[in-house]
């Protein structure tokens, strides 16, 4: 699976340096402020979790400086669900231990602020890279028999990402992306250290 992410990313990433150096064609006006909505598939990074989120969306505005950099800010949500075998847990001090299994669960909610260079136009795409920060809010839960570890918390956010644009008509158009997300969040009873996930996504955007 991991192999298969990589291509994905590093793909995106030389559709945006080989455009760089190809001739490029004059870009058309883009309108000022862009709203954009996508479907966020997630593949979590860490040992806490290795199921894949497609229950994620993202919602953005974006406002363009001129025709090559824009800045914007976004949320979404992302959200992880895993069932575990059966197997003997214990508290950290020994003193305790159940034979069960369990399920996990992850809710993640980011708001960032966002910055975007795109390259000129070549016929209806527009490649982009892009750097996010901000904020994560998450709950981690784990329900085993009948007890359940629950905790919410806030951490730093960052995420790069990589993408484009395919116009459709002159206000609105396709999107794909592939990002990067690193959040400091912890949990140190449920042994996580941190949030991270590549994330693809597919959406449309409108400029008005």
């Amino acid at each position: 699976m991991k192999k298969h992410l990589y291509t994905l990313v590093f793909g995106l990433i030389f559709c945006v340096s080989a455009t760089g150096q190809n001739e490029l064609t004059p870009s058309p006006y883009f309108e000022d402020n862009q709203f954009l909505v996508s479907w966020d598939i997630a593949f979590p990074m860490g040992d806490y979790l290795d199921e894949t989120s497609f229950s994620g969306f993202r919602f953005e505005y974006r406002k363009f400086i001129d025709k090559n950099w824009a800045w914007g800010i976004s949320t979404g949500w992302n959200s992880y669900s895993q069932k575990l075998d059966q197997q003997l847990y214990q508290t950290p001090d020994g003193g305790q231990a159940i034979f069960t299994d369990m399920i996990r669960t992850v809710f993640e909610l980011p708001i960032t602020v966002n910055g975007y260079y795109f390259l000129d136009q070549i016929g209806k795409f527009k490649p982009y890279a892009g750097l996010g920060l901000g904020t994560l809010y998450s709950r981690q839960e784990a329900f085993f028999n009948i007890y359940i570890i629950e905790e919410n918390n806030w951490g730093f956010l960052a995420r790069p990402e990589v993408g484009f644009h395919y116009e459709l008509e002159y206000s609105m158009g396709l999107q794909a992306y592939a990002a990067y997300s690193y959040a400091t969040n912890k949990n140190d009873g449920l042994g996580i250290d941190s949030l991270q996930h590549i994330s693809f996504g597919v959406g449309a955007y409108w400029s008005y």
